[in-house]
């Protein structure tokens, strides 16, 4: 009986003892992010103009929708190209002027804070991410294959290039 007692026991504390699973952050229906059990102790959940978690350690991490309304663009372009007209200044989109005259200004402003030289795109069968890093301030965005009405931006603040793609990798 005891050994059988001390078996229980040991496969009880060892499951105890395993990390715990990552937690999700959705922000769509086709976006959601896993966030490492580790972020959450003492961490504080925030929806403004979109959904922030502020770890423990005071880094934070903002995911928010990007639509056409969110944004003041056209029905008519595709959101999946959006990163590429905000984050390249080769895009070959046909846009009228005020449009055009809009992703510039994001474009400076990303340019600034993040640098556009650092940008790395990641893409699967499904998925394209874009994302840049400057001093501990990540900037991503995330699009899918099958959905063109809005995308996913996500920004870190604390969070070292690394630790960034890392969440990225579980888009």
């Amino acid at each position: 009986m005891r050994p059988v007692l001390f078996t229980l026991l040991a496969f009880f504390f060892a499951g105890c003892a395993s990390p715990a699973a990552p937690t999700k952050l959705i922000f769509s229906g086709a976006f959601e992010l896993s966030v490492p059990s580790t972020m959450l102790e003492g961490a504080v959940l925030l929806s403004i103009d979109g959904l922030t978690l502020r770890t423990n350690d005071g880094d934070t991490l903002t995911g928010t929708i990007i639509t056409h309304a969110s944004e003041s663009l056209p029905e008519s372009l595709n959101l999946r190209v959006y990163p590429e007209l905000v984050l390249t200044a080769d895009s070959e989109a046909q846009l009228d002027h005020p449009t055009q005259e809009l992703l510039d200004g994001i474009r400076a402003e990303i340019d600034f804070s993040y640098g556009l030289a650092g940008l790395v795109v990641y893409e699967s069968n499904d998925s394209k991410i874009y994302r840049l890093c400057k001093l501990k301030r990540c900037l991503g965005y995330a699009t899918k294959a099958e959905v063109s009405d809005h995308l996913l931006m996500i920004h870190t603040d604390g969070l070292e290039a690394e630790e960034f793609d890392e969440l990225l990798r579980e888009l």
